[in-house]
């Protein structure tokens, strides 16, 4: 196996899931389920858990030469912890100048783009009254994972033959989500997270809300809406959101949350604070329904 250095509850995380390899359900591309991303510090039990929603490999279909260094990563050896390969990869740290990125590269873009390590960064202030002052002190810190462990294949085109090379998701599939949550069930024991920011989308199907509630009993879970461009610029271009981030953005002026803000990628940082006030609403509700639990 390449080398690839897992903390101890990765290499815990990693047995658990080769025990529950199986048949790939035949919608779904054919790598394994991959394990989360955990940093060093992370404490079970005390930790934060965010949870992107799928993979995305629409990158594979436009890369057919191979000259993407994410390609590594999928190697029979490694692609069940592709997620720490790429991160310890120097190749992806790095924009096409050579430039060290500012949020690391860690193979789930709204992780990758800053959004969800911003949003951790809020949570963990709102817990703590203080966070961490760089993107890689924060993911040692904390865990990242993609809640869906499958990615669909693309489907054929009508008449072409082709597969569509555009993303999938199915976050509102009950059926196919049901395809990954038993590994999700793995993650939230060995893990045990004091609390979870996940897609409102998938929290909003009963019995598998029930279910990691079961694996997980003591874990507050906090639905929040997808972070990319189309929610931010559309879903949560209301008054009410735009009146409490430019709130949001003057209380945290003089932290390092407002530098981060300023390095997102793929979408506008002043659209973006919409998203960390919508998040910030969606933790007082559900911190506030768990203490009456």
């Amino acid at each position: 196996m390449a080398t690839v250095c897992l903390t101890p509850l990765q290499q815990v995380l990693e047995e658990r899931f080769k025990q529950m390899a199986g048949c790939q359900p035949e919608w779904a591309r054919p790598y394994p389920a991959p394990i989360p991303l955990v940093g060093r510090n992370y404490i079970p039990g005390r930790g934060l858990m965010v949870y992107a929603s799928a993979e995305n490999l629409t990158w594979m279909d436009r890369d057919q030469q191979h000259g993407d260094p994410r390609w590594a990563s999928f190697r029979a050896d490694t692609a069940r912890v592709r997620y720490q390969h790429q991160y310890q990869n120097p190749q992806l740290q790095v924009d096409r100048l050579q430039v060290k990125r500012f949020f690391p590269d860690v193979g789930m873009a709204p992780v990758s783009n800053g959004g969800l390590l911003c949003a951790a960064w809020l949570v963990l202030h709102h817990c703590h009254g203080t966070a961490p002052s760089s993107p890689a002190e924060l993911l040692r810190s904390i865990a990242v994972a993609n809640w869906c462990k499958y990615v669909m294949r693309g489907r054929k085109a009508a008449g072409s033959g082709q597969r569509s090379s555009r993303n999938l998701d199915y976050v509102r599939d009950a059926d196919k989500l049901r395809e990954s949550l038993p590994y999700v069930r793995i993650e939230l024991d060995v893990l045990r997270p004091r609390l979870v920011i996940m897609p409102k989308a998938i929290c909003q199907h009963p019995d598998i809300y029930e279910a990691m509630r079961c694996a997980s009993p003591e874990t507050t879970f906090v639905g929040v809406m997808q972070f990319n461009a189309t929610v931010v610029n559309t879903r949560l271009n209301q008054p009410r959101f735009d009146d409490a981030a430019a709130e949001l953005r003057s209380r945290y002026a003089s932290t390092p949350l407002a530098t981060w803000m300023g390095e997102l990628t793929r979408v506008k940082p002043d659209h973006a604070w919409r998203f960390l006030a919508h998040l910030e609403n969606e933790l007082r509700a559900a911190r506030g329904s768990s203490s009456t639990r």
